[in-house]
């Protein structure tokens, strides 16, 4: 026993309780109510032991047969299932389950509390985060709001659930089919009859097994009416012949007649009377047996006509005397058939003033039924551009609502994109001046120690000079021959053209254009001049610059004055206060 569920072990218990009064009524009673708890929580079990894609199917169709059989008892199971089915953490089922238990509550219940019970199951799926699940009861409070007023309000907050539920998804193929196909029908009734197609056809769509409980076969009838109404009988014809499928497999005989006279109807208006004849006869007859007069009256109009065509007189009038003890008067289609049957009736029994009174009651019925007509047309153009006004905004706020996402992001991905490039371009200009004061370092470095090896050899000149005074009597240690080089030593130039190519390209990484600047300031200056501003702007003393030069300090002195005149320099103003502004 330990290892029962509660649930059995619940039902031993009552077992043992009442197992010495079997013959006791109670307890036969007893016994009873086990057994069915155990058979309910049996069928939850086998529901949850089934393939996820068939576990949906099979709570419905669980639903719809304890709901034919007891409503209350119907009521109480499904709550029970729907703890059991939260305990398995079945998000699917949880929702169907609610769903089922929220239109059970429904049933039989004034317009105020229905309300109040929507609102309530709403603000639970809320709580929940049942995104669709909030979406369809919205939608089925509109839609009983708009089977109550016909108000284009409530239409509108259809189509807008529907179009919320196609991108969210549905709770359940019984709700895509239902609110598919009542969106479908109200198009329909609006003689909007390619749009209510699209919907239907959708509602057709949504992987109920013809064999489910829930299967409403309905749809398809209005899918072929709508087909019919832009005369594409052949298409009428196809969905008739899958809808009478699936009544005859469920047996449902009234449902067999009026889908037969619907088939049968679509033959008559495309002109076939071969094919047309056989499905009217079985809808009159079926409508006749199951008491639906309306429907037979009309299958007996439709079949004296054809017979009527053929010359069938006798047979036509056992149709026509039908017609005329059943007919409602106030349908004024039905009448305009028969009327137009008498008509021709009394033409081929040549009772001619019958035939004209006839035909002047029929212009009469004809003329009242446009009027009216007229009107609903003109009441259904309304809804029907309203409807489609409402279409049309739903897809220009969608359109825009897109483009605004769209540009959201764009701006979002420029903004990053200008970021990266902000990055790339303040590394860049880091590295260019790293690089640039890493180039302009070694530039100065090779100037100072180019300039200070000039300098090195005007030293080692001096002292060759130094060293050449020595060999003049009454010095005689040095040779003839090495007094000869130190003399040619002492008047050699320093600068020669490629030490100057050399000098000018170091000197113009550290001072970029200040030579380019100096000649366009200065375009008359000689070589020799320019060697020699480029040498104050590098402080080298006059003495050095002589020695670098290969001139004496006093050829240093003449040109820096020379220089100044040239230039026009003021008498206050010297050469390295001029090659500053440079």
């Amino acid at each position: 026993m330990a290892g029962w569920p509660l649930r059995h072990c619940f039902i031993k218990n009552i077992l043992d309780i009442h197992y010495d009064n079997m013959n006791h009524p109670f307890g036969i009673l007893m016994i009873f109510l086990a057994c069915l708890v155990g058979k309910a929580y049996g069928q939850v079990d086998s529901i949850l032991a089934l393939p996820e894609s068939d576990r949906i199917i099979a709570l419905y169709d669980w639903h719809q047969s304890l709901c034919q059989k007891d409503a209350e008892l119907c009521k109480r199971k499904l709550a029970e299932a729907a703890i059991v089915f939260e305990d398995r953490g079945d998000e699917d089922l949880q929702k169907l389950t609610f769903f089922l238990t929220v239109l059970d509550q429904l049933q039989n219940q004034p317009e105020g509390d229905v309300q109040g019970i929507l609102d309530n199951a709403i603000e639970e799926a809320r709580q929940k985060d049942w995104d669709n699940m909030i979406a369809e009861l919205e939608f089925h409070r509109a839609s009983i709001s708009f089977h109550k007023q016909h108000n284009v309000p409530s239409i509108e907050v259809m189509m807008e659930k529907i179009s919320t539920l196609e991108k969210i998804g549905w709770s359940s193929p019984y709700t895509r089919q239902s609110f598919y196909n009542l969106i479908g029908h109200t198009c329909y009734y609006y003689a909007d009859y390619d749009l209510g197609i699209q919907y239907l056809k959708k509602a057709m769509d949504s992987s109920i097994p013809t064999t489910s409980l829930g299967y409403d076969f309905g749809l398809l009838n209005v899918l072929g009416l709508s087909y019919d109404k832009v005369q594409k009988y052949d298409s009428a014809i196809a969905i008739y012949k899958l809808a009478l499928d699936v009544v005859q497999q469920k047996n449902i005989d009234a449902w067999v007649g009026i889908i037969s006279g619907n088939m049968g109807n679509a033959y008559y208006r495309k002109g076939d009377y071969n094919n047309a004849l056989p499905f009217l006869e079985t809808d009159f007859q079926k409508s006749i047996n199951n008491g639906i007069r309306g429907s037979a009256v009309n299958a007996s109009s439709i079949l004296a006509n054809i017979e009527l065509s053929r010359g069938n007189i006798q047979k036509a009038e056992e149709y026509l005397e039908y017609a005329r003890v059943n007919i409602d008067t106030t349908d004024l289609n039905v009448m305009i058939i028969y009327l137009g049957n008498l008509f021709t009736y009394s033409k081929l029994k040549k009772d001619y003033d019958l035939a004209v009174a006839y035909a002047d009651t029929l212009q009469k019925v004809k003329a009242r039924q446009e009027k009216i007509a007229n009107k609903e047309m003109i009441d259904k153009a309304a809804m029907r551009v309203q409807v489609a006004k409402y279409d049309r905004d739903v897809q220009l706020l969608n359109a825009a609502k897109s483009r605004q996402i769209l540009m959201r992001n764009a701006f979002f991905v420029i903004f990053i994109l200008t970021g990266l490039i902000a990055i790339l371009l303040l590394k860049r200009i880091e590295y260019l001046r790293r690089v640039n004061k890493e180039k302009l370092d070694k530039a100065e470095a090779d100037l100072n120690r180019f300039t200070k090896s000039l300098l090195e050899k005007n030293e080692l000149i001096q002292s060759f000079r130094e060293q050449k005074e020595k060999t003049q009597p009454p010095y005689s240690g040095i040779t003839e021959e090495r007094s000869q080089s130190i003399s040619e030593l002492s008047h050699t130039a320093i600068l020669t053209d490629d030490d100057w190519k050399h000098f000018k390209l170091l000197f113009d990484e550290v001072y970029p254009g200040f030579l380019v600047r100096l000649k366009e300031k200065f375009n008359d200056l000689t070589p020799a001049e320019m060697r020699l501003l480029a040498l104050t702007k590098l402080r080298i003393e006059p003495k050095d610059m002589a020695d670098m030069l290969g001139i004496s300090p006093d050829s240093i002195k003449k040109s820096r004055y020379r220089l100044r005149k040239k230039i026009n320099l003021p008498e206050e103003g010297t050469l390295d206060e001029l090659v500053k502004l440079i």
